[in-house]
């Protein structure tokens, strides 16, 4: 089992904005020292506290900063950019992080992040996979694609650059609809999955947004070390055989650390003994 940290684009409207978006990086740093396996930025244009609009700028800068997490976007609104230009610059990522990039793709969930750019919430859908279908099509490398749609066009478009190593990890997210998964597996892709969060509301009633748009930095960091100190050796079996070792020492009454102390102190006296005597004897 592997784990990661989805950073959520929240952050307090009242704190510094340049301090809080070099806090998300250091985090970021942070993660990859603690062993975590992914780190996630998401992407939202309004309201004043989802400051981050570009994750793939994010990555950009925590991949000159980390060494082996790999990095997602979570997620990129395929129906606010052009599939064309959204992918060129994704496969230029790739390259960037020499193949440790994720590529999570959403519809969004913000209304006023489309109404500001002309787009209708409700056909944000639709969009995305007309948009992953152009995607798609593009990095398999057949040939030039052409295509149209109400709101893009591809007129023989082709990738000068190919993926960095290996097919690109695309994920799909999955919040309260059944239209990720079906989606996901339509092009077999992975999910992204908001779950908790949906089970829980989508305004500020919900703990966990209220959670990461108040709390403090420092908490969030022993947070994240505390559970991959604790909770991710319980499931990944490093701790295993330690703890296997460390209970039979307990349980087996021969062998505890007293009793092989006061045995080995035993055996001690008895050879100083031993040899006391033999000089004696000589």
């Amino acid at each position: 089992m592997k784990f990661g940290a989805l950073l959520f684009p929240f952050h307090h409207p009242a704190e510094d904005p340049t301090l809080q978006l070099e806090g998300d990086l250091a985090l970021a740093e942070h993660c990859d020292q603690l062993g975590y396996d992914e780190f996630w930025f998401g992407e939202h244009h309004s309201g004043g506290w989802q400051i981050i609009a570009s994750p793939e700028l994010m990555i950009a800068a925590a991949a000159q900063r980390t060494r082996r997490i790999r990095l997602g976007t979570g997620i990129s609104t395929l129906a606010y950019h052009h599939p064309f230009l959204l992918l060129d610059r994704i496969v230029q990522l790739d390259h960037l992080t020499a193949g440790r990039l994720i590529f999570g793709v959403g519809s969004g969930a913000l209304a006023l992040d489309a109404t500001m750019i002309g787009r209708d919430p409700m056909q944000a859908r639709r969009m995305m996979e007309e948009s992953l279908e152009a995607i798609t099509a593009m990095l398999r490398f057949d040939g030039p694609v052409t295509r149209k749609t109400d709101w893009f066009e591809l007129k023989d478009a082709a990738l000068q650059l190919q993926r960095f190593r290996s097919p690109i990890d695309i994920r799909v997210a999955a919040f309260k609809s059944p239209a990720g998964p079906r989606l996901a597996g339509r092009f077999g892709a992975g999910l992204l999955s908001f779950g908790a969060s949906a089970a829980l509301g989508t305004g500020t009633e919900n703990p966990l947004k209220t959670a990461a748009d108040i709390a403090d930095a420092q908490a969030t960091r022993r947070s994240l070390e505390l559970f991959a100190r604790r909770v991710i050796p319980r499931f990944s079996g490093s701790t295993w055989s330690r703890l296997h070792a460390y209970d039979a020492e307990l349980q087996s009454g021969s062998r505890t650390r007293r009793t092989m102390a006061a045995a080995q102190a035993k055996a001690g006296y008895e050879y100083s003994h031993e040899v006391a005597e033999r000089r004696r004897a000589l």
